[in-house]
């Protein structure tokens, strides 16, 4: 650090006298001191003199405090003339300019609490402040959190989850811990219209909304984006409403209800998701076609995905047949059991014993489907012309037929 210096500007080379009472050229040539001065001030009305050159000037009042600055004159604030006033009360500190002075041109100028402004004056009627603003501390971070949860039949939650909050057309919320109302499947908002029923096997995605300050669920049919709105852009919301913000998806069943389960996981949240897995068996042995075909309804799994999430299935069994040699089984997942979205990489050649006519049938599959509601199942033909005769084995456990999907983002 620089030592500071204050020093007249005209040196003398002159060697100091014997008489120490006297004031030498070495003391004229010597670094001076030089302190600021300090003034504080409680009550409520005030005047900045001359005097408060180079000084800081406090104002502790809690009900305000109202101070005067007169205008230079009579080598009173000449050009260069300075002050800082502080302001370490609750009031404000107003400073109004007499005898024709201003302060940035304007009448007077209003220090907030644990604000400062340098004031400087020009040699005319016109001082100079430059406020400094009060420090301000750094605001918490968000703590966008909340994940939407299966909880019954007729029931679903939003809770507080890896934090509380929630953008709402730019406005946060916290989550209370109570959580998010109106996740039932009747007398619920839906598409914005209070007191409805949820419709049999329909998707829906739901929408957190501020009515009047309560944070409420809302099912809709119609798709989500992307906000780009200043102040709510990144949040994702109701494709065209910047009032509803998107926390998760659910497919009703044939009931109006929601389900959750091993076979069917059709309740997805949009926050904090995890990735599901689905699995379902052959509860028989289950007879294969010659020609491609499903084997059965009863291993189909279903599930819902977002639009960036991966499909793994596997497929994965022991069969045995009753007759030939050399006989292939040919096995395919298919998505949407229709066969509109065969995974045509996605099939298993089996191993074909003829001494103990068995064979080991895997298959499996990555795809990233469409967002939404899909079905997957087992497909099969036999690779000869002996009809309905070649079976999958359901009867042992370590060979029972397993059809297996995780499904989750990247």
């Amino acid at each position: 650090m620089t030592a500071k210096s204050l020093k007249h500007k005209f040196q003398s080379s002159v060697a100091d006298g014997t008489d120490a009472t006297l004031a030498r050229p070495s003391d004229w040539n010597a670094d001076h001191d030089l302190w600021m001065g300090y003034r504080s001030v409680t009550a409520a009305t005030d005047t900045i003199t001359n005097a408060d050159h180079l000084s800081l000037v406090t104002y502790n009042n809690g009900a305000g405090v109202a101070v005067g600055i007169a205008a230079p004159s009579s080598g009173n604030m000449p050009l260069g003339w300075k002050t800082r006033v502080r302001n370490i009360g609750s009031g404000d500190v107003t400073i109004t300019g007499t005898g024709g002075a201003t302060i940035n041109g304007n009448a007077s100028a209003t220090i907030k609490q644990n604000g400062t402004l340098d004031i400087h004056s020009t040699g005319a009627t016109d001082y100079q402040g430059v406020p400094i603003p009060a420090p301000q501390a750094a605001p918490p971070p968000l703590l966008i959190g909340g994940a939407l949860k299966y909880v019954s039949a007729t029931a679903l939650s939003y809770l507080p989850f890896k934090g509380n909050q929630i953008v709402i057309n730019g406005n946060i919320f916290t989550i209370p811990s109570s959580g998010v109302v109106g996740l039932g499947n009747t007398s619920v908002y839906v598409n914005g219209v209070a007191g409805q029923n949820l419709a049999a096997s329909t998707l829906y995605y739901v929408y957190c909304w501020s009515n009047s300050g309560v944070l409420t669920a809302d099912f809709s049919t119609t798709g989500h984006a992307t906000s780009i709105v200043a102040g709510n852009s990144g949040t994702e919301i109701k494709s065209g409403d910047e009032t509803r913000t998107l926390i998760g998806m659910i497919r009703t069943n044939a009931s109006s209800q929601f389900q959750d389960s091993p076979t069917l996981r059709t309740v997805r949240s949009w926050i904090n998701d995890k990735a599901i897995l689905c699995t379902n068996y052959y509860t028989a042995s289950r007879a294969i076609s010659t020609s491609m075909s499903e084997i059965n309804a009863e291993i189909r799994i279903g599930w819902l995905n977002w639009a960036d999430e991966i499909i793994d299935l596997r497929f994965a069994s022991a069969g045995y047949g009753g007759s030939g040699s050399g006989i292939t089984l040919r096995t395919w997942i298919v998505i949407d059991p229709d066969g509109s979205q065969i995974f045509t990489d996605a099939y298993g050649y089996s191993m074909h014993y003829a001494d103990a006519n068995t064979w080991d049938t895997p298959a499996y599959a990555y795809n990233n489907p469409s967002e939404g509601f899909h079905l997957a199942s087992i497909f099969a033909s036999s690779g000869a012309t002996q009809p309905g005769n070649y079976y999958l084995n359901a009867s042992t456990p370590g060979n029972r037929p397993v059809l297996q999907g995780r499904i989750g983002r990247r």
